[in-house]
């Protein structure tokens, strides 16, 4: 009987509760639609600020609720999703006051409402400073893995799963962000990509003195320096569009479009300089690559050109050394490689990302659509040395390429300061 009594009011206290919510949800809605109705007429579109009173009111009507959605948690007859929409909360908060129930089966609703969050403590009582200074040096040499937690990068469950399995240290989340933001001064930023063949004191070297040297050589010799390098492109769709609001842009789809594709040679110099060859649907050879510095050289008659290059299989062919090596050439055109699995020193990198994404927007149906697609999207650089000059320019100075062009003009000072003193002394 005290079974069944106490089964009956559990079911009344839900029905009244649901009642109760329902209630106060279509008051809300109707305030807010009151509220929306006042404020379109006005001229701002800025959202107005809310009174102390507001705050106070939105405040103790989200506790009620996270109270309530605590009555309906004990009762244990609702699935989260059922008290997310009785109680007119979100998942989380459900989620967040069962954990708080399940860690004190005494939690009352008393308790759920005065609770209030405690100031943080201590950064380094928590974690110590030699832990900091572990932590620095690991975070910046070595990956996850090495220390058999499954997190490719170091988010900040990684760090606290280190914490925990190596110092025996337990933190929350959200100290560890604020631990880590505010102590140790880092920011959660985009990953790149590690090879691990990489070496990287050649590539800092090349970048310190490798490519001074180049910078300097060339200006005695009159060379233009030029980086190159090739990509593949193919009629693939893709990119952004406009649409409208809960939409997406869609992308047409022909599927009687021939499977075209090329490829595209771009010299680009930190002077300036800039030329684009246009391959058909050829794979780089060695025999290709010479034949397009042979273009480069007949269309510029009387330069000299330092070609920098990286080390793919048609520029390191026995084939393009021994042409780039002969006596005819080698008085026009100088070369050097840079470091293996270093593109992101290449500033064509830079242009080829830009390239293919305008030359995705364009529709081809076959190899010579895309051909002239392509001729349309360099047709600006080819039309307007200026602004070919500005660009080439600017994807030099373009984030890791930024010490292409600060170098350059470095020692093109210099270098022109040694004449003009030359020429003093000589007067």
């Amino acid at each position: 009987m005290s079974d069944l009594n106490q089964t009956s009011a559990e079911s009344s206290t839900s029905m009244s509760l649901e009642t109760t919510l329902s209630q106060n949800s279509q008051t809300t809605s109707d305030h807010a639609a009151s509220n929306t109705t006042e404020s379109s007429g006005a001229k701002s579109s800025r959202r107005p600020r809310k009174t102390k009173e507001e705050i106070i009111a939105s405040r103790t009507t989200r506790l009620t609720k996270n109270a309530c959605a605590l009555r309906l948690i004990k009762t244990g007859k609702y699935t989260v999703r059922q008290i997310s929409e009785i109680a007119d909360v979100s998942t989380g908060t459900v989620s967040k006051i069962n954990q708080m129930y399940k860690a004190n089966p005494q939690l009352s609703e008393a308790d759920l409402v005065e609770q209030k969050r405690g100031p943080d403590p201590e950064p380094f009582k928590v974690i110590p400073w030699h832990v900091c200074i572990f932590l620095q040096f690991i975070i910046h040499r070595y990956f996850p893995s090495t220390f058999g937690i499954p997190y490719t990068t170091w988010t900040a469950n990684a760090i606290a799963i280190l914490l925990r399995d190596v110092f025996k240290i337990e933190v929350t989340i959200s100290f560890l962000y604020k631990f880590l933001r505010n102590v140790m001064n880092c920011t959660s930023k985009a990953a790149t990509k590690h090879n691990p063949t990489r070496n990287l004191m050649l590539i800092n070297k090349f970048v310190e003195k490798g490519y001074r040297e180049i910078v300097r050589q060339a200006l005695r010799r009159g060379e233009i320096i030029v980086f190159l390098d090739e990509t593949h492109i193919a009629c693939d769709g893709r990119g952004h569009g406009f649409a409208g609001e809960n939409r997406r842009a869609i992308l047409e789809h022909q599927q009687n479009v021939e499977h075209s594709q090329g490829s595209i040679l771009t010299f680009i110099g930190p002077s300036g300089f800039f030329e684009q060859i246009i391959i058909g649907d050829q794979t780089m050879t060695s025999e290709l690559f010479i034949s397009c510095i042979k273009k480069l050289m007949g269309k510029h008659r009387g330069k000299k050109f330092f070609l920098i290059l990286d080390q793919a299989p048609a520029h390191t062919a026995k084939a393009t050394k021994e042409f780039l090596d002969s006596n005819k050439v080698s008085k026009v055109v100088s070369y050097e490689y840079l470091p293996a699995k270093a593109p992101e020193l290449n500033p064509v990198e830079q242009y080829n990302n830009e390239f293919k994404g305008d030359l995705r927007r364009h529709l081809a149906r076959n190899q010579d659509e895309l051909h002239m697609n392509a001729l349309k999207v360099t047709g600006n650089y080819r039309h307007n040395p200026d602004l070919a000059m500005q660009k080439a320019m600017s994807f030099c100075a373009a984030d890791e390429c930024s010490y292409a062009k600060n170098v350059y003009e470095d020692e093109l000072r210099l270098y022109n300061q040694e004449l003009a003193q030359s020429s003093t002394q000589v007067a």
